[in-house]
């Protein structure tokens, strides 16, 4: 984690520049990944298809039992739909079951969708 000082701010969107989208590939190991960092929150920006149970993992791996309150929610999950109405389903899913929200952004190129 830095700081965004102006000069990290710089080379972090250098090296956004340098990422590849790899389409179709389910976000298992970057939720993964993401989770094991313990952040705030986690953004999931995607169109929402897929043909793996994201959900149903989530559900194992972003819970923590508390003698207290029971399980909990570890890391909130934040889903952003982009463009396809298709995985909105499970986007919204995913976001409620992990003290998320869910947000749909419509393709610009297509007007009054």
């Amino acid at each position: 984690m830095l700081y965004a000082t102006e000069e990290n701010v710089k080379h972090a969107q250098r090296w956004l520049q340098t990422l590849e989208v790899d389409v179709g590939a389910p976000p298992i190991k970057a939720l993964e990944l993401a989770i094991s960092l313990e952040p705030d929150a986690i953004y999931l920006l995607t169109d929402g298809v897929t043909t793996v149970d994201v959900a149903g993992y989530l559900r194992e791996v972003n819970r923590v039992h508390d003698l207290i309150y029971g399980e909990q929610v570890k890391v909130p999950i934040h889903t952003i739909a982009f463009y396809s109405m298709d995985g909105q389903a499970l986007l919204r899913r995913i976001a409620q079951e992990n003290n998320g929200q869910f947000v749909y952004v419509p393709d610009p190129r297509r007007p009054g969708r």
